[in-house]
């Protein structure tokens, strides 16, 4: 729980749009986010940099593992 406020000290306002997006689309069963950095950006109203930024902010602290490509 500590380097998870950390992290939220970390980011900001917007990005915590992200961190919350993030979080109530996460699928429950597998934890994963299927969406594009676009597509976030656009559901939560945020610069694409944003997104880019709050994601390599959440994967220094170990709270997300970004993945490129579709799971199969």
């Amino acid at each position: 729980l500590g380097h998870i406020l950390e992290a939220i000290q970390e980011i900001g306002n917007a990005k915590m749009q992200v961190l919350m997006y993030l979080l109530s689309k996460r699928n429950p069963a597998t934890n994963l986010v299927i969406a594009t950095q676009k597509e976030i950006a656009e559901a939560t109203g945020v610069h694409k940099n944003t997104v880019w930024a709050t994601i390599k902010t959440l994967a220094q602290h170990n709270i997300i593992t970004p993945r490129q490509g579709i799971p199969g």
